[in-house]
This record gives structure tokens, C-alpha cells and sequence, in this order.
């Protein structure tokens, strides 16, 4: 077979599987159960044990992030959930299966399993764990999933399972195994489990949540972090730090999904289980305000360093601006030493059209660079405590409390003019009224000087756009290649017998010099 009748069947199987792969895709989105089982005609039963529905005579499990799985060997019949409450909705049993969302529990008998508490179940033999959240299913590859998803579409698979509510077996015990703390936490007496998971050398009977202070002064204990008199836990993971009385763990405003960890007495640091460098200790969280923050910024004589969620490592964003003289939060995010003013903004940068989606996201602290002079002089809190109005000198000041979140993009603002600051501090106002009298510039942005910045850098959202304009551009170089040696079928016009042609057009080429 020749080298061109190759290249042209290339181009058209690579076509045909371009156009299958978005048909598949189109036809698997739209053949979702959910889009039927929610609709209220269609007389879907209620609720078993949360997350379960009936439908058609089948049982369904909704698995957050990816819609509804049927439950196929489930008995409708004698489908049951365990126990009441949202740590248990995950959970149901019927006449012969136990099951975690969709997936079956093997070995557990059905008629003796009961609910432990805080995600934990036993039929006394054998003891497992079922997260009450969905998380991707790490086993299932890109590469998989895609043919699966493919399958799935032409009715030659089940549904890929993508999102699962992970499952943990605990090692067989003769003692029985109890909740503890009211956490995800199991033990026998002997072995202790953190969401399945061992938690190595841990004592059960010594064993304590960490207490997680709050910046409204409010003191819980902690969901992540523990100790047992010797040791110290983050979830499962045992850390290098011994037990002290005087630890504690901490949250900032809006990156609540990071959990710190303070050591005084060695001045550590910890975001999860990752440890601040030791030898560029003692660290201090400069704030735990957080409206206007995306990075958590500690402070130590060596600089400002930050948690990079992106490349998960400790990063040094520049020197200490606190290093010298005597600084003070005078309000959240806005620190003085009685002659400068720092304070902490946030900024996202977002692609353009032909390079789309989030690039970055930065922690900045600038310095205040105006003329204004004299001491700060706090006049009064905004209503619903969504900023305050201070005064330095004889100009006024507005200092944010709400954040990014509500479309106020600075931490502080200049009052423009001053017969503002009685309305402020007077009439009732709400996110959408600081928002207009910033678009006025009634609230003027101030002049600032970048002192640092803490950033963390997205992968590239157009890849999967750029993947696709190149294999369209290879598509079309295909085309034109086999279209110059004309190995393309001949159109109508191109296969016309000489006198058929134009003639007009034969004489111009006659006439040519």
C-alpha cells in the first residue's frame, strides 16, 4: 500500500476518533440518572440513609462531584440505612451486602454490622471506615477513566467511577474497637485509627485534640491536630515534635482549609504536617485576619515565609519589614510602628482570552505612601463590622473587613470627601453601598509602596485549549498536503471535460507571455 493511501487513512481515522470522543462525551453527560431521578414527576421515593434514593424499582447512591451511581446488587426490598446522622448517610445495608455509597464493604455480615460513630462500622469480626465525603478516586487514571467514559457512553460499561467515599479496612482485633473524641478517630485499646488510617505509637488513653484558637478569641478543639502525652499527631501522621502542654493550633480567615500548628517553646511551625525550617526559627503569624489574605505569612529575624499550595513547599517571600522597631496590628491586617503603616493585600491574576483561566494568586504587603501625618486615631466601626474608619492627621481613612470575596478588591481606602465619615459610621450600609462608593471613588485607593509578595502560580489552564488547536492545525496541514499531490477526490468542477470549462478563463491562460 502506498505511503499517501496510508496518510489518507490517518487523517480520516484520527477524524473519526476526534468526532467519536465528543459525541461519547456529549451523549455521557446527558444519560446521567440523576437528570431523571430529580425530577419530582417522576415520583422518586424518599431518602435512605441520606444519600440513597429509589428509583425504578433500583437503588441509587449520590457520590458528590459526579452525580448518582446505581447500586447494582442491591436488594430494594430490605435496603436500609445503619444509623441515623450525617456521619452515617453514606451507609445502608440490605439482606446480603454491606455497603459505602455504591461500592460494596466485602466481609461485613449484613445482619450483625452496626454503626461505631464518626464513620465507623462492625459486625464485631471485622471493622471498616467510610469517609461521609466524596473524594477522587485515586486509582482510576486519566487514561482509564477516558476509555471508561467512552464505554459508558455506548452503553458498553457502567458508569466510571471517578468520585468514591474512600473505605479503610482496620486491622481484625479481639477487643472490640470504639469512636473516641468525637472525630474520626477508632480504637481497640491497642491500635489507634485516624479516617482508617494508623496512627502509629498513639495511646487511645491519653490521647487529646489540640486546642484551635480562633481570632475573635474563641478557643476549640481541634479536628486535625492531637496529642497523646508523648506524641504529636496531624490527622494520622505522627510529627517531629514532642508533646508540650503550651501547644495549639490556629486558622486564618478565608484559608480555612490550611491547619497550622504552633510550638512556642522552639518558636515552630507547622501547615499540616509540613514543618517550617527550624533553622530560620522562631516563627509568628503576622495575623490570623484573613479577608484580604490567600497565603498564611510568617514572620522570623531570617524573612516572611508561606505555604505554596501549588508546589506544596515552604517558600521565603522576602525580608522581614518588622525585623526593626516596635510594630502593632492597630487593625485587622494594618500594622504601625507610630511613623509607617504596612499592611496586607491579596490580588488574582487571570489569563486573557488567549490564554484563559487562573494564573496566580499573591499575598502582598505594601507600605502606606501618602502624605498624611501624625498618629493613627480610630473614629468608629462601619455597621455589621464590615470595616472601620480611622483618621491619621487631618485625612480619613477607611480600612476594609470584607475582602475580595465581596468584590473590594483593597484593604484600605482614602475617604475623599469628609463629610462621608458621619454616614459611615451612622447609616446602615451594606456590601453593594461600600462597593458603589468605591466605583465614585468617594473611597479613593491610596498610594502604596510593594514591599513583598507571596504568590502562588496555577498550572496552565489553556492546555487543553492549545491541545486542541494544535491537533485541528495538524488536521488541516494533513488536508493541504493531500490536497497539493492530489490524493484528495476530485470535485465536480475539477473532473469537467476540457470543453465544459471556462473558456474565458482557457484564453487568459493562452494569452500569458
Amino acid at each position: 500500500m502506498k505511503l499517501t493511501t496510508w496518510l489518507k487513512l490517518f487523517v480520516i481515522c484520527l477524524t473519526l476518533l476526534s468526532l467519536i470522543i465528543c459525541i461519547s462525551f456529549f451523549i455521557g453527560m446527558n444519560k446521567d440518572p440523576n437528570n431523571a431521578i430529580d425530577r419530582p414527576e417522576n415520583n422518586t421515593q424518599g431518602t435512605l440513609g441520606t444519600i440513597y434514593k429509589q428509583y425504578q424499582g433500583q437503588i441509587y447512591a449520590s457520590v458528590p462531584s459526579n452525580g448518582v451511581y446505581k447500586v447494582d446488587q442491591a436488594d430494594a426490598q430490605s435496603f436500609r440505612s445503619i444509623a441515623d446522622g450525617f456521619q452515617n448517610r453514606q451507609f445502608a445495608v440490605d439482606n446480603k451486602q454491606v455497603y459505602c455509597g455504591n461500592l460494596i464493604l466485602p466481609k461485613l455480615d449484613p445482619a450483625q454490622t452496626v454503626s461505631l460513630g464518626n464513620g465507623y462500622i462492625s459486625d464485631g469480626k471485622h471493622t471498616f471506615y467510610c469517609a461521609n465525603m466524596s473524594e477522587p478516586n485515586q486509582t482510576l487514571g486519566k487514561g482509564t477513566q477516558l476509555y471508561q467514559q467512552l464505554l459508558y457512553a455506548w452503553d458498553l460499561a457502567a458508569k466510571p467511577q471517578t468520585y468514591i467515599y474512600p473505605s479503610f479496612e482496620l486491622a481484625p482485633s479481639a477487643q472490640p474497637y470504639r469512636s473516641m473524641l468525637e472525630r474520626v478517630i477508632a480504637s481497640n485499646g491497642q491500635q489507634t485509627y485516624f479516617a482508617g488510617q494508623l496512627m502509629p505509637q498513639a495511646n487511645p488513653n491519653t490521647l487529646r485534640a489540640l486546642p484551635k484558637r480562633y481570632n475573635d478569641g474563641d478557643v476549640r478543639d481541634s479536628y486535625v491536630y492531637f496529642a497523646d502525652g508523648q506524641h504529636v499527631y496531624y490527622q494520622q501522621h505522627l510529627l517531629d515534635l514532642p508533646d508540650q502542654s503550651d501547644l495549639y493550633s490556629i486558622t486564618v480567615d478565608n484559608i480555612s482549609q490550611q491547619n497550622y500548628l504552633i510550638a512556642p517553646k522552639q518558636g515552630l511551625a507547622y501547615v499540616d504536617h509540613l514543618a517550617f525550617d527550624p533553622q530560620h526559627g522562631p516563627y509568628r503569624l503576622i495575623s490570623t485576619h484573613g479577608a484580604h489574605v490567600l497565603h498564611g505569612l510568617f514572620i522570623s529575624q531570617a524573612g516572611v515565609y508561606y505555604y505554596d499550595t501549588q508546589t506544596q513547599r515552604i517558600q521565603r517571600a522576602g525580608d522581614n519589614p518588622f525585623a526593626i522597631g516596635q510594630w502593632n496590628e492597630i487593625a485587622p491586617l494594618i500594622f504601625s510602628n507610630g511613623q509607617e503603616t504596612l499592611y496586607v493585600e491579596s490580588s488574582e491574576r487571570w489569563g486573557s482570552n488567549k490564554n484563559p483561566g487562573l494564573q496566580s494568586r499573591s499575598t502582598h504587603i505594601y507600605q502606606l505612601d501618602e502624605s498624611s501625618t501624625g498618629h493613627w486615631q480610630k473614629i468608629a466601626t462601619v455597621d455589621h463590622r464590615f470595616g472601620e474608619v480611622w483618621k491619621k492627621g487631618e485625612v480619613f481613612y477607611y480600612f476594609d473587613q470584607l475582602g475580595p470575596t465581596q468584590l473590594i478588591r483593597q484593604t484600605l481606602y482614602r475617604i475623599a470627601d469628609p463629610t462621608l465619615v458621619q454616614q459611615l459610621i451612622s447609616s446602615e450600609y451594606h456590601p453593594n453601598d461600600i462597593r458603589k462608593l468605591i466605583k465614585s471613588e468617594q473611597l479613593a485607593p491610596v498610594k502604596k509602596q510593594k514591599i513583598l509578595t507571596a504568590t502562588s502560580t496555577y498550572a496552565d489552564a489553556s492546555i487543553v485549549i492549545k491541545a486542541t488547536l494544535i491537533i485541528f492545525a495538524v488536521l488541516l496541514l494533513l488536508f493541504k498536503l493531500l490536497h497539493k499531490f492530489k490524493l484528495l477526490p476530485q470535485t465536480a468542477t475539477d473532473s469537467k471535460p476540457a470543453k465544459f470549462r471556462n473558456p474565458l478563463r482557457a484564453s487568459k491562460q493562452r494569452n500569458k507571455p
